[in-house]
């Protein structure tokens, strides 16, 4: 996960000197920080209705994340949006996995990364404000990458089975924010579309989140 970061953040870091104004009129190139959380519900079948302390929804302590995006200007309400980013996830252990520990092991955190992109749509409300506020609409992939498991006498251990889960969920993103100059600031609410699923069991897991996003445009023609 070490190497990802640091090629996100030199592929970012390096964007400007890749292509000029001249070059990509109508289009924008920038950064984005975004901090949040994320919510779990975890299904059963039926016949588990008699177990009624079973974990059924459970959340993670935060999530943050950073990316690069690109904006395609149509006309002066609406534009195109595809963003490419990292998240990390910090959850409390035993949640996920159900469990993550064993009788000789006793785990006190857990970190998940992932690599997310999407594309979709920004409707500018009023274009012509100096502060504008916007609608984005996007569909994307979710790519659970691996899971950084903490024990009190090993340390950090590297899960990259995930338990058994999909690796790669379908996802839909809603925003509405307000952006001025280079500067936008938006909260954006994001689903799975399908439940993740392990395999050899019978549950599967329905993900949900909710994040501030902070975005700069580097490139502004």
């Amino acid at each position: 996960m070490k190497r990802l970061i640091l090629l996100v953040a030199v592929i970012i870091f390096c964007m400007p000197l890749l292509v000029t104004a001249q070059q990509i009129k109508n289009w924008d190139f920038g950064i984005s920080t975004e901090f949040g959380k994320d919510y779990y519900d975890r299904n059963y079948p039926s016949e588990y209705d008699k177990y009624p302390d079973l974990r059924r929804s459970f959340q993670s302590n935060y999530s943050w994340g950073v990316g690069m995006w690109t904006e395609r200007h149509l006309n002066a309400r609406f534009s195109g949006i595809a963003r490419i980013n990292y998240m990390q996830k910090d959850m409390h252990p035993d949640e996920y996995a159900e469990p993550s520990r064993t009788a000789s092991q006793w785990f006190i955190k857990e970190k998940h990364h992932h690599v997310i992109a999407d594309i979709g749509g920004r409707w500018y409300i009023n274009p012509n404000s100096r502060i504008r506020t916007f609608i984005d609409l996007k569909a994307g992939i979710n790519g659970f990458m691996a899971i950084d498991m903490y024990e009190i006498q090993m340390g950090k251990i590297t899960n990259k089975s995930l338990y058994g889960y999909n690796r790669w969920q379908p996802i839909a993103l809603a925003a509405a924010g307000v952006a001025w100059k280079r500067l936008a600031l938006s909260i954006e609410y994001n689903r799975d579309l399908k439940r993740a699923e392990r395999a050899g069991y019978v549950t599967g897991i329905m993900r949900q989140g909710l994040t501030v996003k902070t975005s700069y445009a580097i490139i502004k023609p």
